[in-house]
């Protein structure tokens, strides 16, 4: 019904794609009449709704009979879900950024390992006040100046 809307006013099906922003993929489907290739039961109604109104149908007749090819339950059954195949080209992330993350870890790696060297490592640094003091005053009494208050 909307093939025969469509050819009698002269329309592309690449047009009313254009025009109602429905990916031609999607409406070549529901010309077809094969709803169970849509996403939902929501997508075929809306799109078949908005093509009808491009090419002059009443959207309410449309409706009704998308809800009636959708009742007889052959689209309600569950689809099998898209598995990645293991070899499948399309799937995979490009080169570049496989290189790009594994430069990304090993940036951060080294980081991680630096701030830990740095951060947790012992005896590094300067030597606390009150050791100097202590030792200051054990070397002068060692070399007994006697300039140095006796200890009461």
């Amino acid at each position: 019904m909307l093939r025969e809307a469509r050819e009698a006013r002269g329309l592309e099906l690449a047009n009313i794609a254009a025009e109602t922003r429905i990916a031609l993929r999607q409406l070549q489907v529901i010309e077809a009449g094969d709803f169970d290739a849509l996403p939902s039961r929501t997508y075929a109604l809306g799109f078949a709704r908005t093509y009808a109104r491009m090419v002059g149908l009443d959207e309410r007749k449309v409706s009704e009979a998308v809800r009636a090819e959708l009742a007889d339950g052959a689209s309600q059954r569950p689809r099998a879900s898209a598995v990645m195949e293991p070899g499948d080209p399309a799937k995979l992330p490009s080169s570049k950024l496989a290189w790009f993350a594994a430069a990304a870890a090993i940036i951060l790696i080294i980081g991680a390992i630096t701030f830990f060297n740095t951060y947790f490592a012992a005896g590094r640094g300067p030597a606390p006040q009150v050791a100097e003091a202590a030792s200051e005053e054990a070397a002068d009494e060692a070399s007994g100046d006697g300039s140095a208050a006796p200890a009461v």
